[in-house]
């Protein structure tokens, strides 16, 4: 994948094989976004198979070890996250029949859980930020959940919005930005008032994956054929390209001064997955990849932790690059 303004640069990156894990790496499709951070020495990640799904760990400092499980439902839909406590880890588990969502924390190499918080009606959405974590629910409302004591809040409703994805700026005060069949809103998480930033009467064209970065909102807008990574102001305003291409393009992660993303492209047994790079101020520089795979495995995650990039793939593997 390439910017419209000049031709790629490469850069090549070692690849140290972490761990493996045969349920690690899926996350239902080939352009699914797959959370996953690095804390206290750990690299957390979610994974799915078609029936079940996970959340698993593993030491930064393995070669080749195992991972250690954490949580896992026998339905896919109903297990979200991992996200960042302040303590540890937290995960949402939905009800099997939709009708509560129960908020667990844990704290070290395990994990080991104990109830946070509930919540009624069924997730749809979650993200969050420092202090909280917001749920968006089937009867159209965003709720937010205290990260120190798990209580609950239902901030507002949201007007007809149905969101797909969604990510919180860093400002507790602040938005969140949901991406939904009808284009992309900030949300205000006061009181959920809606701003559209971008709209696409037709539908589907707004993929699931965002991400913030420095007064920027990162999205992966996708077509039927082709996708393009696309930086627009927090506030509103003109948008730029950052790169686009045939395929589709997944976890976009802002680290640092750059804006990180995945993409995919061909057919299921001759796939191209590649993690590509971009500054976050743009100037027409050309995007950088970073690492690529060929075969019937493509790069599904990424996370970042003190100079070192980790990536999970299809088949199982958790990477370190660039060391």
């Amino acid at each position: 994948m390439a910017t419209n303004d000049a031709a790629a640069t490469v850069a090549p990156a070692a690849a140290r094989l972490v761990a493996r894990d045969e349920g690690l790496g899926y996350c239902g499709t080939f352009y699914s976004y797959c959370p996953m951070f690095v804390a206290a020495g750990r690299v957390f990640f979610r994974g799915q198979s078609a029936s079940s799904a996970s959340i698993r760990s593993a030491s930064t400092s393995d070669r080749g070890g195992t991972t250690t499980l954490i949580a896992a439902t026998d339905d896919g839909a109903n297990l979200f996250g991992p996200f960042l406590g302040g303590d540890g880890i937290e995960w949402l588990v939905q009800d099997d029949d939709g009708s509560s969502t129960t908020l667990f924390t844990g704290s070290g190499a395990d994990a080991t859980s104990h109830t946070l918080g509930i919540v009624t009606g069924a997730t749809l959405v979650a993200t969050d930020d420092a202090s909280a974590i917001y749920l968006f629910v089937t009867h159209g409302t965003l709720v937010r959940v205290s990260k120190s004591d798990g209580t609950a809040s239902t901030v507002g409703a949201l007007d007809g919005f149905v969101p797909i994805a969604a990510v919180a700026d860093s400002d507790p005060e602040g938005f969140l930005y949901a991406t939904g069949l009808g284009g992309i809103a900030r949300l205000a998480k006061m009181n959920a008032l809606a701003t559209t930033l971008s709209s696409d009467p037709a539908g589907g064209q707004f993929g699931d994956r965002l991400s913030v970065g420095v007064d920027l909102l990162f999205a992966a807008e996708e077509s039927a054929s082709t996708s393009a990574i696309v930086a627009r102001p927090l506030t509103g305003g003109d948008a730029r390209t950052v790169a686009s291409a045939e395929g589709g393009s997944s976890s976009i992660v802002v680290d640092g001064d750059r804006v990180y993303w995945i993409a995919v492209s061909g057919e299921e047994s001759d796939l191209s997955s590649a993690l590509w790079s971009s500054p976050l101020s743009g100037g027409g520089a050309a995007a950088t990849k970073v690492y690529g795979e060929t075969g019937a495995s493509w790069l599904t995650g990424v996370a970042f932790d003190e100079g070192v990039t980790f990536v999970t793939t299809s088949d199982g593997r958790l990477m370190a690059l660039r060391e």
